[in-house]
């Protein structure tokens, strides 16, 4: 009796693969784009359910009769078990959320009772064919009372409502090897800005709007001493960690070319190590004005990186350490230029960091950050803009890069009750003796203080409601004279969202007004349209990430 009963579930089993698996194996042989695949494949499942449908309702008629034509005596209560586990039932789909990467809610589905969905396929032709990208890009329309609107202070008043670019970033990562617990993969990432002010925008590749971001090969596996870390090779670097609201990022690494470990477990934390080139071309002591002096001449740096992060502090709070240091390889031409007088003298360059973050359990959270710096990376901390603590400022050196500085910066979101949530970034530097990129001046001491606070009313998980201040002062001096620079930011603004989050939530649409006053601009003689020392501008925003 048993016999027979499992021959029948095999051959029923059978017919249910079989009707499965045969449009699977006649779509990975043939030479189909994926988009095709995924359209032919839920359109054959769709068919495949329908056939499902038919064969369930032809057995259920007669599950009884072919159990106990083999034994009456087979109960009824057996009957029913054997014939779940024959045809399982059908079922609804449960939905649950997850995250990627960056912290984005999205939505996956899963099955209970085995029946495949759409999802559940495109899950499989995605992990079969071993591809996946991702990208982001941001792009809008925007004017002001008087012609095209123009940026200012981003990097120390805030970006909203104070960006006219469209960044856009697209990464596309094919698995090469998977096997034994050892796998390869392919990553490359395209990055670039693109204008949105001409109609005829083409792909300007440059430092400033470039075509490639990184090219590399990762792995896991192949370090058995490391075992369960990632180890890569070619353009890339260890993560990025960005101050979002100011648009700079208070540890970076720009590289031309490689080597990394990433993940080693420790008894608290993980370990990363980079070793990475980042070339720069040195600048004559008269590079502000480009008609005078030699021409650049390359030379080829590199950079030691050595993290330990995400060391457990207390509960939902967790510590990191950072270390880096810059070093020329110096050619005997190079070194010759130097002592010609003709060309600033290239040095050494390190930076610290020391940073606490604090997780909230409604989803809240709180970043401070500890940076010190001597030379050229010390520099980059007196920047209005692009404040990166990079060796090198858009692939230039210039400058007598002495002196030291060091940087507070506190950044996060909180929610202040359940319907009101405020996002921040704060920051401020101190320097010595540091090079003033801005005047081509040496032996300049700094203080600086940026901000930007952005609280907002949360009318549901797609609307928002709120205004942005931003508010910075600079002073350099330079022989005994001060120069000083300060503005304010006003954006009223309203969103359009997906989630309650402000920083870690994407898509959203913005629709906003900014006025900004540069009240005081002896250190970057910025003047808005006209010698306006201020401006009124609106328009409608996009940024999306996936």
């Amino acid at each position: 009796m048993k016999n027979k009963i499992n021959k029948f579930k095999l051959n029923k089993l059978t017919c249910i693969i079989a009707i499965f698996a045969l449009p699977n194996i006649a779509i990975a042989n043939s030479t189909m784009s994926i988009e095709e695949r995924l359209e032919k494949l839920e359109r054959e499942l769709t068919e495949t359910k329908q056939e499902l449908k038919t064969y369930k309702a032809l057995y259920e008629q007669n599950e009884s009769k072919l159990l106990t034509k083999y034994d009456d005596s087979v109960p009824a209560e057996d009957i029913k078990i054997a014939a779940k586990q024959v045809t399982p039932k059908a079922s609804s789909t449960n939905t649950s959320a997850s995250s990627t990467s960056n912290g984005t809610a999205v939505a996956t589905h899963s099955t209970v009772d085995g029946h495949l969905t759409l999802q559940d396929i495109s899950r499989f032709v995605k992990e079969d064919i071993g591809f996946s990208y991702n990208g982001y890009f941001r792009t809008g329309w925007a004017s002001s009372t008087d012609g095209s609107p123009q940026p200012y202070a981003y990097g120390s008043l805030g970006r909203f409502g104070n960006e006219y670019g469209g960044w856009y970033e697209i990464m596309f990562n094919q698995r090469l090897y998977n096997n034994n617990d050892k796998t390869v993969n392919a990553i490359v990432d395209f990055q670039g800005n693109m204008g949105l002010a001409y109609s005829d925008t083409t792909f300007n590749v440059s430092r400033d709007n470039f075509l490639f971001g990184s090219a590399y090969v990762n792995t896991t596996g192949f370090l058995p001493f490391f075992p369960g870390s990632e180890f890569w090779i070619g353009r890339n670097s260890l993560p990025h960690y960005e101050i979002q609201m100011l648009d700079w990022k208070s540890q970076v690494g720009q590289t031309a070319g490689g080597v990394g470990v990433e993940g080693i477990a420790t008894a608290a934390g993980f370990v990363d190590f980079s070793l990475s080139r980042e070339d720069v071309d040195l600048l004559n002591i008269d590079y502000l004005n480009p008609a005078v002096g030699p021409k650049p001449k390359q030379v080829n740096t590199n950079t030691i990186e050595l993290r330990w992060r995400d060391i457990p502090v207390w509960e939902n709070a967790k510590f990191s350490m950072h270390g880096k240091y810059a070093f020329a390889n110096e050619t005997d031409d190079v070194k010759s230029a130097q002592s010609s007088g003709d060309y600033y003298t290239l040095k050494d360059s390190y930076l610290a960091l020391a940073m606490l973050r604090h997780d909230f359990s409604d989803g809240g959270w709180n970043e401070f950050t500890l940076q010190a710096a001597d030379n050229s990376i010390a520099s980059a901390f007196a920047l209005i803009n692009d404040s990166n603590p990079s060796y090198g400022f858009r692939g230039n050196y210039a400058g007598d890069k002495g002196g030291t500085a060091y940087r507070i910066i506190s950044q996060g979101e909180n929610y202040l009750s359940s319907n009101i949530i405020m996002a921040h970034a704060l920051s401020y530097a101190d320097g010595e003796g540091v090079f003033d990129v801005e005047k081509n001046q040496s032996d300049t001491d700094f203080w600086s203080f940026n901000s930007a606070i952005r609280p907002a009313y949360i009318w549901n998980d797609f609307n928002q409601t709120g205004v942005e201040l931003g508010y910075f002062k600079q002073v350099n001096t330079h022989n005994n004279i001060e120069a000083q620079e300060q503005g304010y930011k006003t954006t009223l603004f309203h969103t359009l969202k997906v989630g309650k989050s402000i920083l870690n939530s994407r898509p959203e649409i913005r629709f906003y007004s900014t006025y900004i006053n540069s009240v005081d601009n002896e250190i970057s003689k910025f003047k808005f349209n006209d010698n306006n020392h201020d401006q009124l501008s609106f328009g409608v925003q996009a940024e999306v990430w996936w």
